[in-house]
């Protein structure tokens, strides 16, 4: 019995096609969270600070000062949001920070910059917290830890007051991190090692690193005798 033929593939199914999968690689990076540029990572600390500054009613005062605090320690440790919504004040000693990562499995403790360490130090001495306590309480009087749903609303929130459009969230702290350093360096490498991730690739479409960031890689060459 003669097999049947295949129907031939049209080319609109083709596109279809490349179009799906262009979204699956789009919503491994740059269709999701995008990582802060340096000012807009400045607005958003503004702001949360005005707030804060702004506020007489004790628990508001409280949130907008922990707000502020989830933003400089997401950008400055790169941690994910599940560790940085239960990090201790036990967790930051004498300069250091040490955490556990539970995507992992590996413990990192380092020295800090002794500004951001400072900051930190600042935001425990202003809020009496001990060294058992969650660095970013659900409230003032609630001594559980916030959830990571909460950091991705109050991020976005912040983001929308600063005037930012692209789609931001808690996770946009961690790409931030990370992207930084690569603007600041141009080394691939070293980003890659700082997140533990396995290879460059996965580092670049994770920080969102594109077309555009070639061209001007490009653009910025000037090769001319002396």
């Amino acid at each position: 019995m003669p097999r049947k033929r295949k129907s031939p593939v049209r080319r609109d199914q083709l596109k279809k096609a490349d179009s799906r999968t262009a979204q699956k690689k789009k919503s491994k990076g740059q269709g999701k969270t995008q990582p802060l540029t340096k000012p807009e990572f400045a607005e958003m600390c503004r702001i949360a600070k005005i707030l804060r500054d702004r506020c007489t009613d004790p628990e508001k005062k409280y949130k907008h000062d922990r707000d502020y605090m989830m933003l400089v320690i997401g950008v400055n440790v790169g941690c994910r949001c599940r560790v940085l919504s239960e990090l201790k004040v036990s967790d930051f000693r004498g300069g250091f920070v040490d955490f556990w990562e539970y995507k992992t499995g590996k413990d990192f403790g380092y020295e800090m910059h002794p500004d951001v360490y400072k900051e930190i130090s600042d935001y425990v001495r202003r809020n009496h917290m001990t060294d058992d306590e969650y660095l970013f309480r659900a409230s003032l009087e609630d001594y559980l830890p916030i959830v990571p749903k909460t950091i991705w609303k109050r991020t976005k929130d912040l983001a929308k007051m600063a005037g930012i459009e692209k789609n931001i969230g808690a996770h946009s702290l961690r790409k931030s991190y990370g992207r930084w350093i690569y603007d600041d360096t141009g080394d691939i490498y070293k980003v890659m090692k700082l997140y533990d991730h396995a290879s460059p690739r996965i580092t670049e479409t994770y920080i969102c690193i594109g077309k555009d960031d070639t061209n001007k890689d490009r653009s910025a060459i000037a090769n001319l005798p002396q």
